[in-house]
């Protein structure tokens, strides 16, 4: 998900007519070279936009199944394309998939990355990437769901030190076999086998009773013990409907609240949302309303529910959106964005619900993160300050940053695969989907980038991937008993890609 500040970056940004994108693939595998090497792009079953070609103007297109279109094109043998080079002319959160030895032959759904469902039978990898013209359009790794293989992502400018030098580079700094070892001591049950070969371990995102990693129940419970409470703080700012940098107005919300856990084992926050308001104009800002009794509450009633908002930092669907209620100021709060009057509906639209607006997003996310990164009721000092008088917004910007272990010592209060991927790409990939709110994060532009003051056009990415888990000794061979345990707790994930 993108964080509050691409939130806002990206409502603000202005559009540009830029030249296409140069999309080059660099093989850094060992064991695939080129001609076994297959890429495909994934747009959801038809979002627009999407007009990317290669080999000088070929169309990758998407087919039809059914009278429906395809959710994947056909698989293009990345030996097939002269200079590994696709030009990307207008794209919109499409997923782009490296798939090592075969490709894929279900193109009617996005592949799965658990046992038994479509496309888990091929080994891939993929990143994601967004250019229709605006200054804030990014892309990204990402290994919340499930990690196969090491990939790096850097983008370049030709009139940035002609073209020679990177102006972001994002991807991992350790080997394939080093992280598969580490993924596969903290939960063995969590590889993939299929055909006979490790194809993926799979991430605790989409949690479920029978998943091979641990309950948040203890870290919560202690809280309650500890009556420790963290100030929950951050925000989002939007544009009105139409707006530019010098028209309309930006409203920034900011909610502000106190965390708590009760005797029942809900998770509570309590406090208000602010509002200031800014006439893009004249650049002058004045405050708005403030929404009392913008609280939340988290059910602690139903653990493996609890479980899975906590993991996967979100409440919806409905059987999530169940277990947190949300005070009076969230309904005002949203009654007045969702009013057309008001001129918000781009970014609020009346027929969202509640917990799918972006700023109730983001409090989920805030507390969420916080956990899962070991934040929560903590009252360790970092650089000679206790965590828990800190706002939550400024444990993001702790320099150097501090995090998981490093902050929690004496308990494994957090998510350790997330740790694991923090630490292999620091922080350079998805790792739960609010890790990009830590330092620089994992988004890398993909149209503009402003270094030094100077903003530069960004016309080329340059995509390393890296040996799969496939590749024979990456880690030791399975008993045939975890053969099966694997493939039985895979099967009971469900599938959650990263959300724009």
């Amino acid at each position: 998900m993108k964080s509050i500040l691409t939130l806002s970056a990206l409502t603000l940004s202005a559009f540009t007519a830029e030249a296409a994108l140069d999309l080059v693939f660099e093989n850094n595998s060992t064991y695939y070279d080129t001609s076994d090497v297959w890429i495909s792009f994934d747009n959801g079953g038809g979002a627009t936009p999407f007009d990317v070609t290669y080999n000088g103007g070929t169309a990758v297109t998407f087919g039809t199944t059914g009278g429906n279109t395809n959710h994947l094109t056909s698989g293009i043998r990345l030996s097939d394309v002269t200079g590994n080079k696709f030009t990307i002319n207008s794209v919109s959160s499409v997923a782009v998939f490296v798939s090592y030895g075969s490709k894929f032959s279900d193109l009617t759904a996005s592949p799965s990355f658990f046992s038994g469902s479509p496309g888990s039978d091929v080994t891939y990898q993929n990143f994601e990437i967004t250019r229709t013209g605006g200054s804030g359009d990014q892309g990204n790794l990402t290994n919340i769901n499930y990690f196969t293989a090491p990939m790096s992502i850097s983008s370049y400018s030709s009139s940035y030190n002609s073209g020679n030098t990177a102006l972001q580079s994002t991807g991992f700094s350790q080997t394939t076999a080093q992280i598969a070892r580490k993924l596969d001591q903290l939960s063995p049950s969590s590889a993939v086998y299929e055909g006979g070969k490790l194809r993926r371990f799979v991430g605790p995102s989409t949690y479920t009773e029978n998943a091979p990693f641990p309950s948040f129940k203890t870290y919560v419970d202690s809280v309650n013990t500890s009556g420790v409470s963290n100030n929950i703080k951050n925000s989002n700012a939007f544009n009105t409907n139409g707006a530019t940098s010098t028209t309309g107005s930006n409203y920034n919300f900011t909610f502000n609240l106190t965390s708590a856990v009760n005797a029942d084992g809900d998770i509570v926050l309590t406090g208000n949302i602010t509002t200031e308001v800014k006439d893009n104009a004249s650049g002058s800002t004045s405050a708005g309303t403030t929404y009392t009794d913008a609280s939340i509450t988290i059910s602690g009633s139903d653990e493996e529910k609890m479980n899975q908002i906590i993991y996967g930092q979100t409440a919806v669907p409905d059987d999530l959106a169940s277990q947190v209620t949300y005070g009076q100021g969230w309904q005002d709060w949203a009654a007045f964005v969702q009013n057309p009057d008001n001129d918000l509906t781009d970014a609020f639209p009346p027929s969202a619900e509640l917990d799918n607006l972006t700023l109730t997003r983001t409090a989920i996310g805030e507390i969420t993160t916080a956990i899962l990164m070991g934040f929560f009721g903590n009252t360790n000092e970092v650089n000679g300050t206790a965590l828990d008088t800190m706002e939550s917004n400024q444990w993001w910007q702790l320099d150097p940053m501090k995090a998981f272990d490093e902050i929690q010592p004496d308990n494994p209060f957090y998510n350790e695969w997330a740790q694991i991927i923090y630490d292999a790409s620091n922080n350079g990939s998805y790792s739960i989907p609010f890790s990009d709110r830590l330092g620089s994060g994992p988004l890398v532009n993909s149209v503009q980038y402003t270094e030094g003051g100077t903003s530069y056009d960004i016309d080329k990415w340059i995509v390393g991937f890296g040996d799969p888990v496939d590749v024979p000794g990456t880690i030791p061979e399975p008993t045939t008993a975890g053969l099966l345990l694997g493939l039985g707790a895979c099967s009971l994930a469900a599938s959650r890609r990263r959300r724009n």
